[in-house]
């Protein structure tokens, strides 16, 4: 395995600090049955819009393992002790924002797989954003794991006030977008009560509501996200977070009916609803419920009749042509001489399906 520092401005945009939301491959810890992201993200380094050699640093040797050492590899995979591993990196660009894996594997004295930055191969890099841009040089841990390599700390990062929330990539790259900055905005540009009905953390409008000190109502979330959102609530909270002496509250119950029985009659409803999932896609569940009516289940049909508004849904589609996805696909390697691909071979007829 190989290490080498990099910069892509790409990079950040996998993360957002403004918003306090990060990426789940950013949260520098083992992945856990709860936590089962990666603790980097792929990339095809070479393909990142803003890719420049110049900006990638010399690629120096991480571990080398034969695996033909029985004993060692019984040491990394059941060994008790974690392997710690610390590497300087002279950062001669005089930028760097990340770090990437990439690897060697000699199947035969004649086969090489090898997927350093700029081969035509169909394996991505493992890439390790930092918290921080550095312009000097750098020491960073990993922690060395069987499966896997976990980026643990970088000499003078200053991650003190990083945050502990993550949200799907796809996500964060919503939150990124001056769109959603717009929408956030213009969901609270007025004095009504604002419930929040969403299946996916929306971390940026929380985070919003507390900034700002507007009361905000949660709900349709499963258990589990919710107890994630109740400890981001109970973290960011301060006890200065008051108007009139009163402090804001952000409640997060389980349905629209609880929601709405929680505001003041005095006040006005303004109702959010999030019908997308954590992948940009259309949440046909949600959507479905919604012009059924089924979401108002409990809610006083008058009350429901002022919340909805007519759906408008347009669908756009186009068919192109992927360079990108073509290198992500094993048959296009180029990299694989006198490798035999299981996809040309013959494939014994199934049956009893």
């Amino acid at each position: 395995m190989y290490c080498q520092e990099f910069y892509s401005s790409e990079i950040d945009k996998k993360s957002n600090f403004r918003s306090k939301v990060l990426a789940p491959f950013m949260a520098r810890k083992k992945p856990t049955r709860e936590c089962y992201w990666e603790p980097y993200e792929g990339e095809r380094v070479d393909m990142l819009a803003d890719y420049d050699p110049s900006n990638v640093g010399e690629r120096q040797l991480m571990l080398e393992i034969d695996f033909q050492d029985v004993e060692k590899l019984h040491k990394l995979r059941f060994g008790d002790e974690l392997q710690s591993l610390t590497m300087a990196f002279a950062n001669a660009s005089g930028k760097a924002n990340a770090l990437v894996i990439s690897f060697e594997l000699d199947l035969t004295e004649n086969i090489t797989i090898d997927n350093h930055v700029g081969t035509e191969s169909c394996w991505e890099q493992a890439v390790y954003p930092f918290f921080n841009q550095f312009s000097r040089e750098f020491e960073a841990t990993f922690q060395i794991e069987h499966d896997t390599a976990i980026l643990v700390s970088v000499s003078n990062e200053d991650n003190s006030n990083i945050p502990y929330s993550y949200a799907h990539s796809r996500l964060v790259y919503q939150f990124n977008s001056q769109l959603r900055k717009q929408q956030v905005e213009n969901i609270f540009a007025n004095e009504k009560i604002l419930i929040l009905h969403s299946q996916r953390a929306e971390y940026d409008i929380i985070y919003k509501a507390l900034e700002i000190k507007s009361p905000l109502i949660i709900c349709g979330y499963n258990e589990d996200t919710g107890q994630k959102l109740r400890r981001v609530v109970i973290d960011e909270s301060r006890d200065e977070d008051v108007i009139d002496g009163k402090r804001i509250k952000i409640d997060i119950v389980p349905t629209l009916a609880d929601a709405i029985n929680l505001t003041p009659e005095s006040k006005e409803i303004a109702l959010c609803i999030t019908f997308l999932n954590e992948n940009g896609m259309i949440n046909w569940t949600i959507f479905s419920q919604y012009l059924s009516k089924e979401l108002f289940c409990g809610v006083d049909y008058s009350e429901a009749e002022k919340l909805c508004s007519p759906v408008l849904v347009t669908i756009h589609f186009k068919l192109v042509h992927s360079a990108e996805i073509e290198r992500r696909v094993i048959c296009w390697d180029k990299n694989r001489e006198h490798a035999e691909l299981f996809s040309n071979a013959e494939l014994p007829a199934l049956s009893g399906c």
